[in-house]
């Protein structure tokens, strides 16, 4: 940050003065006359930082002799003369500002200067603005995964070449920002000792260092294999001042024998997608993974597909126990090692509440123990339940198991008036009814596994269309048709349906993680059939934050087009993992 120091210099005829001064503030040349020193600080945020200091910092000031640059006033803290003036006698000062310590080399401690001269005259205001701005050289250290594998230990020197101005970067230090007295230099040296003992050194020096610039120090290992490699140096200069970059290759290191290195991995319940990458100029025999549980000490080869994109592989590990911690590492034949082991949890594999729809409230229409605590499952029918109409209710004679729901698609009404309501069930609840046109609904339930899929059984009689409405009129007479869907979501909240005015859900919508469905408009014969939906996911990586299953006994029933008397029942509902 560019910290911007205004110094508000007034001088005053001493019979105006309103703060009495003995001679000894009388310091300075000039006529005699004396006049005050006021400052104003503050900062400028529009600057490019170079190194973050706090929204308040405290500045030394002092105040030299322009002719002879002796310091006539020294102020530690400019906090503490914000309000007050500083008495000077009539002529010209060099004003400096200055924050942190001016030392040859230190961790985490920038220093900041600026300078300005003013001209004091009585009865006239002067004003000096100071920018100070870094004043000495950032050095950063950072190695890749590649050298931290490769070597057991390392460590980075970097100088200024004069006495106390080097700084060693290694263990806790190395993630620090150090800060050197600009001498036009910076000299490194990197030092290594890899898997196998052996000790590697190797030095360098940048030249035309220019204070506010900070070097970027980046060292990696490239084509590492048991036949040789070498490790390259990459210095960046990031500043004002200075925009270019230095180059500079090392000497090869002829023991490196890494051919794979471990990835990270995308745990899910019960399997995990596990990644690396081999550094040979082809795939090494022998390439694949090994995983364990994170509690045992044998490894288990992974036996399937892996696939290859360039030089990285992956696979998909099955098998895998929900909520559990596992470790995996890439191998070759020539390259297995312990120590490149990476850690991962499993999700867990949790169902839904009442999943198999064996508890119901107390009347028998909703697979819920009761609708006034945190219930799951709900009915878009809260219409017809005013005319006594049950469309979705507990079927305890025809089932799986257990109880079952049974899903009748009817008209409610009287005569002509009314509206045709298909059975259906969904995990969300019932928000108000809107006049005789539609229902507002809230669709989702918070949850957060990754399902692979939707099993469950169904029994479905339909019968043809015989209740439409636009846009669907050319379905009348044509057989009615039941629908399964599963959804996973990433909503902040639940979806807001409104059949009314047409707000419906969509499988096209962004929210939409993962979806799957069933449709059939044939009759089961009365007898219960398994099914099981695959559930297509639209990205891997992605976490749901809400399900949505949604079950009618006729698709178009949020249009009120369907025929009265098709019946659905379904029974023991499970999400599958694997």
């Amino acid at each position: 940050m560019k910290n911007m120091l205004k110094v508000s210099v007034i001088a005053l005829m001493a019979s105006a003065v309103a703060v009495s001064c003995s001679r000894n503030d009388v310091l300075g040349p000039g006529s005699g006359e004396k006049g005050f020193l006021r400052l104003n600080i503050s900062s400028d945020l529009t600057v490019t930082e170079v190194k973050a200091q706090e929204d308040d910092p405290t500045f030394k000031v002092v105040i030299k002799n322009y002719e002879n640059g002796v310091i006539v006033k020294t102020i530690e803290d400019h906090h503490t003369i914000m309000d007050e003036p500083v008495s000077l006698t009539e002529g010209k000062y060099i004003v400096e500002a200055t924050n942190g310590e001016d030392v040859e080399a230190a961790f985490e401690a920038p220093y900041y200067k600026g300078a300005d001269t003013v001209d004091v005259v009585a009865g006239e205001s002067a004003y000096a603005d100071i920018v100070c701005t870094l004043a000495n050289v950032k050095a950063t250290v950072t190695v890749s995964e590649n050298v931290r594998i490769n070597f057991t230990e390392y460590s980075v020197t970097v100088s200024n070449g004069n006495e106390g101005g080097s700084l060693v970067y290694a263990g806790e230090t190395m993630a620090s920002e150090g800060y050197f007295k600009c001498t036009g230099t910076l000299k490194w040296t990197i030092d290594l000792v890899n898997t196998d003992g052996d000790r590697f050194s190797q030095s360098g020096e940048v030249s035309d260092v220019e204070p506010r610039d900070h070097y970027k120090f980046s060292f990696d290992v490239e084509g590492g294999t048991s036949t040789g490699g070498g490790l390259s140096l990459k210095v960046t200069v990031d500043g004002t001042l200075n925009d270019k970059e230095h180059v500079i290759d090392i000497i090869d290191l002829p023991v490196l024998n890494q051919e794979v290195i471990t990835g990270d991995a995308n745990p899910w319940a019960m399997f995990a997608y596990v990644n690396g990458k081999y550094t040979t100029d082809s795939a090494p025999e022998g390439l694949g993974f090994q995983y364990r549980k994170a509690s045992e000490t044998e490894w288990t080869d992974f036996v399937g597909e892996i696939s290859l994109d360039g030089k990285s592989f992956s696979a998909r590990i099955t098998g895998l126990e929900p909520e559990t911690m596992y470790e995996f590492r890439a191998v070759s034949a020539q390259d297995v090692r312990d120590d490149s082991a990476v850690q991962f949890t499993t999700e867990a594999a949790d169902q839904l509440p009442n999943f198999n729809f064996d508890t119901w409230s107390e009347d028998g229409h909703f697979p819920n123990a009761d609708r006034d605590a945190s219930y799951f499952w709900d009915s878009g029918n809260e219409g017809a339940s005013i005319m006594s109409k049950y469309p979705t209710s507990q079927e305890t004679a025809h089932v799986v198991a257990g109880s079952a729901v049974k899903l009748s698609s009817q008209f409610v009404g009287l005569g002509s008036l009314g509206q045709f309501a298909g059975g259906n069930i969904y995990s969300g609840a019932f928000v108000t009814l809107v006049g005789m046109t539609g229902a507002e609904l809230d669709f989702g339930r918070p949850y957060t596994s990754r399902p692979t899929a939707l099993h469950g059984w169904y029994d479905y009689a339909p019968v043809a269309i015989d209740y439409v409405k636009s846009p669907y009129e050319s379905l009348k007479g044509s057989m009615d048709v039941a629908k399964i869907y599963v959804a996973l979501t990433d909503w902040s909240a639940p979806f807001r349906v409104n059949n009314a005015d047409g707000t419906l859900f969509s499988p096209d919508d962004p929210s939409v993680i993962a979806y799957g469905e069933l449709e059939t408009g044939e009759s089961t014969g009365g007898q219960y059939e398994e099914f099981t939906i695959d559930l297509e996911y639209n990205d891997l990586d992605r976490k749901p934050a809400y399900v949505l299953v949604v079950v009618t006994a006729s698709k178009y029933a949020d249009y009120f087009t369907g025929g009265n008397g098709s019946t659905m029942y379904i029974d023991e509902f499970e999400f599958l993992f694997e």
